[in-house]
């Protein structure tokens, strides 16, 4: 049984490792040995072939939940320009490598703050099982079940205050990965 044990401990203690997977497409990207179940097939085969029919060369795309940068890195290479929003620190480790390594550095900005519908700072709960099922806790959230988990305070802006600052511009067409925690201001 202790056998068994430390075995489970060491294979624990390796799911933060990162490691280098490549997807369907052939991009490479770096990421936690945990999410060794996003490269097994084709990832969100709807969403990537969404983008594919949707999103042409002259389109400039906000990536908002970028996570490591799957759809990132897909859609660099069809759309003009890429505003990754990403705000979980160990996210925002992996996702500059993944740019690099798939060399679409020069059509992709990385923007470390979250998309709310706020401006200011804003309860940010870190998933300890999976790395991309952060979220925003909606101020109203009482629950004891966030009681001792990992929040972080982050920088959120609107999407109306991004689409501005960086583009000049007014909304848009928006992908979202959670529509319960869709912003208001849209």
């Amino acid at each position: 049984m202790m056998e068994y044990f430390a075995r489970f401990l060491k294979l624990r203690s390796l799911r933060d490792r990162a490691v280098k997977f490549k997807c369907e497409c052939g991009y490479t990207f770096n990421a936690k040995l945990r999410n060794w179940w996003r490269f097994t097939s084709h990832f969100e085969l709807k969403t990537t072939t969404f983008f594919w029919k949707n999103v042409n060369k002259a389109d400039l795309v906000f990536d908002i939940g970028t996570h490591i940068g799957m759809h990132t890195i897909h859609l660099a290479k069809i759309a003009k320009f890429i505003y990754a929003i990403e705000p979980e620190p160990n996210n925002l480790r992996l996702l500059p490598k993944n740019i690099s390594i798939n060399n679409v550095e020069k059509k992709v900005i990385v923007l470390a703050y979250v998309a709310s519908s706020i401006n200011g700072f804003v309860d940010f709960y870190v998933s300890p099982e999976s790395t991309g099922a952060h979220h925003i806790l909606p101020s109203n959230e009482n629950s004891t079940y966030f009681k001792d988990k990992a929040i972080l305070k982050v920088q959120a802006y609107t999407l109306d205050t991004s689409l501005f600052n960086i583009l000049r511009v007014k909304p848009c067409i928006i992908h979202v990965h959670n529509p319960q925690l869709f912003p208001k201001s849209c």
